[in-house]
């Protein structure tokens, strides 16, 4: 009796403490990741509730840290790839996500396979050849929407001396190729646009003095381009100059309330001499009763000059006929400047506000045109947060359109 009344109690004081262990790991296995259990002996059983004390700080703390890990991760702005040793996709971040449409990496393995461009999987199997050493490469990808420029940079993982997988660094240098290209052609294209009126200086500079300085009608002529070629060659730094300093995003713009019918009538006023001179017809339209515009006086009159100068350049003396037109439109003002002249080809106007973009270059360089005036334009009415448009047919006119915030 003894026996069993001893028994029954040492189940019972064992039972307790057990039973308070299994219900700790119950709790745990269900998400109380910070469940501990009291010790107070120092017992086999009192051993164990120490052991998965730690255990449970061990994988609290291991969780915490993974969680701060894959945050890291999640804030990094370059497409990060990890692959196994078999070459199979074990992580990738947001960014890479995002980029190559493989959201599952997060989760689970995945082929590389699943991702969609072929120049991509045909990069991960020559990085997974290569296994040894910092592996780089610049590939060109061509996306549904556009091309884009890659730089990879490849690490192997090594554990033990073995192979475990590589760690991929995928930066998207789209941008940056087609800034270091637009510098290119913006350096070759003004060096072409000076050379040009230089070499023409210059060689009516040497004939002259090679002797036609003797010739008082042909030394005229020659006197005569050299000045045109020298204020093309003005205009063309100034233009440049201008466009320079826009697009650095250095001006300050001094914005105010500015009333479009006045300003209208100030700048056609400007060029109505040059147009009476080639025989071309400026009408004005634009009603009193306009709201004023938010601008800054002085680049909105630089817009109009350039719109109305290059109408008047691009249409036929004698019979030319420039129409500058004002009307509201929603919180906005917009006005137009129609002309009659030979009109843009349709394949030419998507890139007509580009720099130093002409679809007749000899004829434009004959009228004085830098090139560079409707990508001013352009800057100038972006920076005011308004648009500017264009409609052309060839053989019927063009017409232009900038609309500009109500003050």
């Amino acid at each position: 009796m003894l026996a069993l009344t001893a028994g029954g109690l040492s189940v019972f004081f064992l039972s307790r403490p057990l039973g308070r262990i299994a219900d700790a790991a119950d709790r745990f296995l269900h998400g109380e990741t910070e469940v501990q259990i009291p010790v107070k002996h120092d017992d086999e059983i009192g051993r164990l509730a120490r052991a998965f004390n730690y255990l449970s700080e061990e994988i609290v703390r291991l969780t915490r840290k993974e969680e701060w890990l894959r945050e890291v991760l999640s804030s990094i702005r370059e497409a990060i790839i990890v692959t196994s040793a078999s070459g199979e996709i074990v992580l990738a971040n947001p960014a890479a996500s995002r980029l190559f449409m493989i959201e599952g990496a997060r989760k689970r393995s995945i082929p590389v396979d699943h991702i969609e461009f072929p120049e991509m999987r045909e990069l991960f199997e020559r990085v997974h050849a290569h296994q040894s050493g910092i592996y780089n490469e610049e590939l060109t990808v061509m996306t549904p929407k556009r091309e884009r420029v890659f730089k990879v940079t490849a690490v192997p993982v090594r554990k033990a001396s073995q192979f475990d997988g590589t760690v991929l660094v995928i930066n998207d240098i789209t941008r940056l190729r087609n800034l270091e290209r637009t510098r290119r052609d913006f350096v070759s294209s003004v060096s072409h646009e000076l050379r040009t009126p230089l070499a023409s200086i210059k060689g009516y500079t040497e004939t002259l003095l090679e002797g036609a300085m003797n010739d008082p009608e042909n030394a005229t002529a020659f006197l005569h381009i050299i000045q045109q070629e020298s204020e093309q060659l003005t205009a063309l730094i100034n233009d440049v100059l201008d466009l320079s300093r826009i697009e650095s995003g250095k001006i300050v713009y001094t914005f105010e309330p500015v009333a479009i019918r006045p300003q209208l009538e100030k700048t056609v006023a400007l060029f109505e001499p040059a147009a009476s001179r080639k025989g071309v017809r400026i009408e004005l339209s634009a009603p009193d009763g306009l709201p004023p515009v938010l601008a800054d006086r002085n680049y909105f009159d630089i817009v109009m000059r350039n719109l109305i100068d290059n109408a008047i350049k691009y249409v036929d003396a004698n019979r030319g006929r420039v129409r500058v037109s004002a009307y509201k439109s929603d919180d906005a003002v917009s006005i137009e400047v129609s002309d009659n002249g030979l009109g843009i080809p349709q394949a030419d106007l998507e890139r007509i506000f580009e720099r130093f973009y002409r679809v007749d270059k000899a004829r434009s360089r004959e009228l004085g045109g830098t090139g560079l005036g409707l990508s001013i334009v352009k800057h100038i009415v972006l920076a005011h947060k308004g648009k500017v448009e264009v409609r052309s047919r060839t053989s019927s006119g063009s017409t232009f359109t900038v609309t500009f915030p109500v003050a």
